[in-house]
Parts: structure tokens; C-alpha cells; sequence
């Protein structure tokens, strides 16, 4: 509040490097280790970046109204308390069902990789987007992560947010807008502690070709398949060689969001080797 919003963000950026170097749960169960029970990148960080990603689960209303309640429940005021007992609050408080995000959070390890792309197609009504989303963990408690996530939609002079629920490890997402989409961001607002990959643009399929031996100055020939799998138009401004021995067919393209273009490319070797 006093500092501002950018130091706001380059201080929770610190706590999720931080978050993100920890080893183990939050949950420490040998409570002999003062320096697992007092860990600053696991309890502290980690735990703090819990409590950061439970507020946008919850919402704000909910989870300031649950922490009310949970620090003047007279049965935990000047008292003990548990991990438990704070769920049961702040699901007693909002009315869900959290124990899905304690156990995996809490008792979990690591933390979410996302990788993510989206396509979309003309309706009747406006456009299709599909986002098709999948996430590694590392680790097999949990081999992923159940989360609300925020996709921010952009096109030409608009915007939308839209909230999805991902509970499987590989999922696809179809949302409807009214306008034309241009680029679509995981988690704009940085609630969840992650990783994240957008897919890459295009695809070239087969992904290396083999043109065996040939004797010299003879030629052959085989292509490659380059799909648009972005929102936009691509626009291949040359294709080049880096090797006087091949050529490519056409040199430049135009292709549409999920189409191909299919390219020639020969091979005429003029040294031995």
C-alpha cells in the first residue's frame, strides 16, 4: 500500500523463486527438525503464495470474512490450532469444498508447469476458442494440480477473462466470445505460483527428414508440413536454407489459423561427405 503495486509484485516475485526452490510439503511432519518446521522458502514463502492462491480461489468477500472468523473462533483464540481446523473455516465460511486444494497444496509438493495453446473458428454468433491445456509436476503427490485458472482472451481494441476449472492432467477448454480473438494469456494476474509454456505458433511435421545417400549432383526430393496453430495469420517471409545442397518450395507463405502449407524441399549434393 505504501510502496505500490510494482513493489508489491517484485516482492511476491522473490517469495514465488523462492516457493518454487522448496523440497517437501508444507506439512512437516517430524517436528524434531527446527529447520524444516521453520523453513523460509517452504513454510514461509511457500506458505504465504497458499494463502495468496486460496484468496482467488475463494474470493475476497469469502476468504477476509473466513479469516475474521478463524482468529476469533473461541475455540482457537489463545489457543491451538490445525490445518484442519482452518479448512473447516474457511469452508464453513464460503460454503466449498476445499479439500481438494488443502491436500494438494498443503500436502502436496512442487508446483504446476502449464504448457497451453489455443485455436479458434468463426460461428454464427462470434467465435470458438479452444484452449487446449496440459501440466507437469514432477512428482507423483500430486501428478497434477486441481485449479481454477484465468485465460485472458484479447482481440482488436477487447478483452474477456473467462474461468475454467482444470482437474485432469490433459484438458481442452471451448469457450464462446463475441469477438475475434487474438492472443489468449494463462493466469494473467499471477494468482497461482507456476510455470508456464505457450505452443509454439506453428508445427512442421514430419520434424527431420533422412535423404539417405545419394551420388553426387543427383537430386531428391521430399516435403514438410507446416500448420498454423495460432489465432492469427502466418506469414512466412522467406524460407531459407542454410546449405547451397537443398532447396525449399515455396519460399514464402501465407496460412490461415489451422491450416497447412506443405513445402517442397530437394537435396543435390555437390561435394562428397
Amino acid at each position: 500500500r505504501k510502496y505500490g503495486t510494482s513493489s508489491y509484485w517484485s516482492d511476491i516475485n522473490g517469495k514465488a523463486s523462492s516457493a518454487k526452490g522448496a523440497a517437501g510439503t508444507i506439512h512437516v511432519a517430524d517436528s524434531s527438525n527446527v529447520n524444516s518446521l521453520f523453513s523460509g522458502s517452504l513454510v514461509y514463502n511457500k506458505g504465504a503464495w497458499v494463502l495468496h492462491m486460496l484468496r482467488h480461489v475463494m474470493g475476497d468477500s469469502a476468504f477476509f470474512h473466513a479469516m475474521y472468523n478463524y482468529a476469533n473462533n473461541p475455540s482457537y483464540k489463545y489457543n491451538v490450532a490445525s490445518t484442519g481446523d482452518f479448512r473447516s473455516v474457511c469452508e464453513s465460511t464460503s460454503g466449498m469444498n476445499l479439500r481438494y486444494f488443502f491436500n494438494e497444496w498443503i500436502f502436496g509438493e512442487r508446483y504446476p508447469r502449464y504448457t497451453y495453446g489455443a485455436t479458434s473458428s468463426q460461428t454464427d454468433t462470434g467465435y470458438l476458442v479452444t484452449i487446449n491445456l496440459s501440466q507437469t509436476t514432477g512428482t507423483a503427490n500430486p501428478s497434477y494440480f486441481v485449479m481454477p485458472i484465468d485465460f485472458k482472451l484479447i482481440g482488436s481494441g477487447w478483452d474477456t477473462t473467462v474461468t475454467v476449472l482444470n482437474n485432469q492432467q490433459s484438458q481442452a477448454f471451448s469457450i464462446a466470445v463475441s469477438h475475434k480473438p487474438g492472443s489468449v494469456q494463462l493466469d494473467p494476474q499471477g494468482w497461482i505460483l507456476k510455470d508456464k509454456d505457450s505452443v509454439k505458433a506453428f508445427l512442421i511435421s514430419p520434424g527431420s527428414l533422412d535423404f539417405g545417400q545419394l551420388y553426387l549432383y543427383d537430386s531428391k526430393s521430399d516435403s514438410v508440413t507446416v500448420t498454423n496453430a495460432g489465432l492469427n495469420t502466418l506469414v512466412i517471409s522467406s524460407a531459407l536454407p542454410n546449405d547451397a545442397s537443398f532447396t525449399i518450395q515455396p519460399s514464402t507463405a501465407s496460412i490461415l489459423p489451422q491450416q497447412s502449407q506443405r513445402f517442397l524441399i530437394s537435396y543435390r549434393p555437390s561435394t562428397a561427405g
